[in-house]
């Protein structure tokens, strides 16, 4: 049996600051949304109506950013944070922000509450992540031209297709570990394909509806594109923030990092405050837009003067990846 993780986050807080960290609101998940849509649909309509190289590789930057932030609204939404009312909180994690990234929410849901349970340990199903860092220059290159190409895109849209239609064991670290479908009938594979695949389908279609509408069909070309790289740069990017090189999965300080991020960054790859991640590892039932007022805490009440994961900007976490020759 693994040790328990420390967590002393009563010893920082008092019974009734934590009941206030935890509460939920409907208008802040519902403004969360509804940021992404706007930048989203700005990125879009600018390219339709200015194609010009600058703006369409503008547009797949800012819009790859609001990508990630729809998969943290639907993170938000597997931890029943994203608002306060249920039916809203799952109705909207599925179909607003889920399907459209091509992620299903209640299967994440089922498969990162190991993450939180065995963080950093070789039971964590998301290690793969983070792990084996530092990395040589080179390799640190290659993989964010990987990323930037696309060649990491189509290998993760296949394996996401996979993953949904049940051929795939689900893991968002891209195992790609084969289910046992053992004495399925082919119709029965085919429903289950079908299942799974409908809700992430029906919302491209949709989205594709909506721009064809509007005349400009043609720039869900830009939405692929972005999906296909900026998107997967930038989930690398915080995938290495978050746990790469953490030094103790057993701590709560030090299992996860909190990043400081400047106002660019929170566009790109740090929305909806996902950098305060050692937070977020400290009190799971905290939603995104209480973390800032978390993190002050902790840091006025002493929690950072000991050995804690807290990097000053994301170029340093980049750069402590990278081994020292």
């Amino acid at each position: 049996m693994d040790p328990a993780i420390r967590n002393e986050i009563d010893t920082f807080l008092s019974e009734a600051e934590i009941g206030e960290l935890k509460q939920r609101s409907d208008w802040q998940g519902l403004r969360a949304l509804l940021m992404s849509w706007a930048i989203i649909a700005a990125s879009l309509a600018a390219v339709a109506l200015q194609p010009h190289p600058v703006v369409i590789l503008v547009a797949i930057v800012l819009i790859g950013g609001q990508q990630l932030s729809l998969a943290v609204s639907m993170h938000e939404a597997a931890h029943h944070l994203l608002f306060r009312t249920r039916w809203a909180n799952d109705w909207f994690g599925r179909w607003i922000a889920a399907y459209p990234v091509i992620q299903d929410m209640h299967r994440y849901r089922r498969h990162h509450i190991a993450h939180h349970r065995y963080t950093g340990t070789d039971r964590d199903p998301d290690l793969s992540l983070a792990s084996g860092f530092p990395v040589s220059r080179g390799s640190l290159a290659r993989k964010f031209a990987r990323d930037v190409f696309g060649i990491t895109g189509v290998k993760v849209l296949i394996g996401s297709v996979l993953m949904l239609g049940g051929v795939l064991v689900y893991d968002v670290s891209g195992e790609g570990r084969r289910a046992d479908r053992t004495g399925m009938t082919r119709a029965t594979k085919a429903r289950q394909f079908i299942a799974g695949v409908h809700g992430p389908v029906l919302a491209q279609l949709a989205l594709f509806g909506i721009l064809w509408a509007c005349g400009a069909g043609w720039t869900y070309l830009i939405w692929i594109g972005a999906w296909l790289t900026s998107l997967q740069l930038f989930l690398r990017i915080r995938s290495i923030a978050e746990h790469a090189l953490t030094p103790d999965p057993y701590d709560a300080l030090n299992n996860a990092r909190t990043t400081r991020a400047q106002w660019w960054e929170r566009l790109l790859y740090a929305p909806l405050n996902v950098n305060y991640h050692l937070e977020h590892h400290m009190m799971v039932a905290a939603p995104h837009w209480q973390l800032p007022r978390l993190h002050r805490m902790l840091r006025e009440r002493g929690a950072f003067e000991r050995p804690a994961s807290v990097a000053p900007s994301y170029a340093a976490v980049l750069r402590s990846a990278v081994r020292r020759s």
